[in-house]
């Protein structure tokens, strides 16, 4: 296997809010959940270059009803690099918008599940996200 040109810095937790509506907990935990995901690529001008960095907001239970089972709102971001030489900046700017992203997703699911679980709740897991149909191109 080859190493990739495109690396990263470990992930940083930013923020973490979570809130549960005590109230609310039943004996069944059927509930719709609903996502909200946002990502923001951090660059200091228009053009992307090495390094850059990406932040995903996560948000459990956005509009933030009273009936929800919880609502969390998580940040995370990391330092990406790559070599400007082997990959184009069209190129960059998809990785950045798709494979940063589901990167970064990749470590606040646990995180997710965790906070979720040790509050007495089933372990919530944010599905899988096709990050192409938000592609920032």
């Amino acid at each position: 296997m080859k190493k990739s040109e495109f690396q990263f810095k470990n992930p940083t937790l930013l923020k973490l809010d979570y809130r549960v509506n005590f109230e609310n907990i039943k004996d069944n935990f059927e509930v719709e959940i609903k996502n909200k995901m946002d990502v923001e690529i951090i660059s200091n001008n228009d053009n992307i270059s090495s390094p850059c960095a990406v932040k995903l907001s996560i948000s459990v239970n956005p509009e933030k009803n009273k009936d929800d089972l919880f609502n969390l709102d998580l940040d995370i971001v990391a330092l990406f690099e790559w070599d400007q030489k082997s990959i184009s900046n069209d190129d960059a700017k998809k990785l950045l918008n798709i494979n940063s992203p589901a990167l970064l997703l990749s470590y606040a699911r646990p995180i997710i599940a965790n906070i979720t679980q040790q509050s007495g709740l089933p372990p919530y897991n944010i599905p899988f996200v096709n990050f192409t149909e938000n592609e920032q191109i």
